[in-house]
């Protein structure tokens, strides 16, 4: 520690290879070593997982749609609402595993949980790659979801309805729910077609419509070749 010429007092700590020292400063030698002290707790402790979520938000937001913002918004809140103020290296599977017993038990939808699965293993997965992680491993691999998480299963129209839609065909958007109920496509995927992608024995889906917050479409390519496909 040492004396500068404003008279505070400057000491270092190193932080590793390749890491530049850690410079603290203060009016005396007491705060600059208080300073130290916290620091020193803080390294120890690592980020907890309101922090860890932050980081990762910054990160990989960047990177996705606006849509799949909005769709791990929620999983991000039940999350933070979770283990708030845990720490990560402290999250142990156990307690993940409580966590998705709990959403089971609470009839979260086996796809609600398994999305907010997905994204707790991204957070802690960015943890484990970040230069400053304090997480060797990720917990959430040893937690399955629970069989008794109730399964959604979307059902077809009852055959009044398929009727009506039949005998709709030629009023205004009618021939819309028509094209959806016989080939199966998604709304977006329906709307972004044009003559080109129809044949005499064919409708060809490879891309579909996308709309930003401010309501703005745009024509976009599915995420995967699989949701590329041929209707008969």
């Amino acid at each position: 520690m040492y004396q500068r010429a404003n008279g505070t007092w400057c000491d270092t700590i190193p932080q590793g290879k390749g890491k530049p020292h850690k410079f603290f400063y203060g009016k005396t030698k007491s705060e600059v070593k208080k300073k130290i002290s916290e620091w020193k707790e803080k390294q120890e402790k690592g980020k907890t997982i309101d922090e860890a979520v932050a980081e990762w938000e910054e990160t990989h937001y960047k990177n996705v749609r606006e849509s799949t913002v909005r769709t791990y918004h929620a999983s991000v809140e039940r999350i933070l609402e979770a283990f708030k103020g845990v720490y990560v290296k402290d999250l142990q599977a156990a307690q993940i595993q409580a966590f998705w017993n709990q959403l089971a038990a609470q009839r979260f939808a086996r796809t609600t949980i398994s999305t907010t699965k997905v994204v707790l293993t991204m957070i802690l997965n960015h943890q484990i790659l970040s230069p400053d992680g304090t997480l060797k491993y990720n917990p959430v691999t040893a937690t399955r979801i629970p069989s008794n998480a109730p399964k959604h299963i979307r059902e077809l129209p009852d055959r009044n309805c398929i009727e009506i839609i039949k005998k709709s065909v030629g009023v205004e958007f009618g021939l819309f729910p028509f094209l959806l109920i016989y080939t199966g496509c998604r709304k977006n995927e329906a709307l972004a077609l044009t003559d080109n992608d129809f044949t005499k024995d064919s409708i060809s889906i490879s891309k579909s419509v996308y709309w930003h917050s401010d309501g703005k479409p745009e024509i976009t390519v599915p995420k995967t070749s699989a949701a590329s496909r041929e209707v008969f």
